[in-house]
């Protein structure tokens, strides 16, 4: 794995799991972990993210998921996911029409979250 400095790591696999488990397992389930029924990320490099995905018979399988471009800092680390659940979302709302797709992210950000790493939030104020 290449190498992100372990600040940016911490950061982004913290707000992950804090902030974003939807996210989480929307990103896995459209990435070869369809059954998934929880998703926590557990690492990051500037190729790729990694995520561990739990399933009902209570085993887990890690998944690992290329970003499409290198990323060096945890606003191109944000940037990436944000889009990776954007489009999650949408592709899960088209074998779902219970599903609602959000326009960037399952929830609304904390605020500031986001805003700090220079991605706008377009979907419903949070506030």
């Amino acid at each position: 794995m290449a190498g992100l400095p372990a600040d940016v790591v911490d950061e982004v696999v913290t707000t992950m799991n804090r902030d974003y488990a939807s996210a989480n397992l929307a990103i896995v389930r459209v990435n070869h972990a369809a059954n998934a029924v929880s998703a926590r990320m557990t690492g990051l490099d500037s190729r790729q993210g990694v995520w561990e995905a739990a399933y009902s018979d209570g085993s887990t399988r890690l998944v690992e998921i290329p970003w499409g471009a290198e990323v060096a800092t945890t606003a191109e680390a944000t940037k990436v996911i944000v889009g990776m659940a954007k489009a999650a979302r949408e592709r899960i709302a088209t074998f779902d029409p219970a599903v609602t797709a959000a326009r960037y992210l399952p929830e609304p950000p904390p605020e500031g979250v986001i805003a700090a790493h220079g991605v706008g939030w377009s979907g419903p104020s949070p506030h």
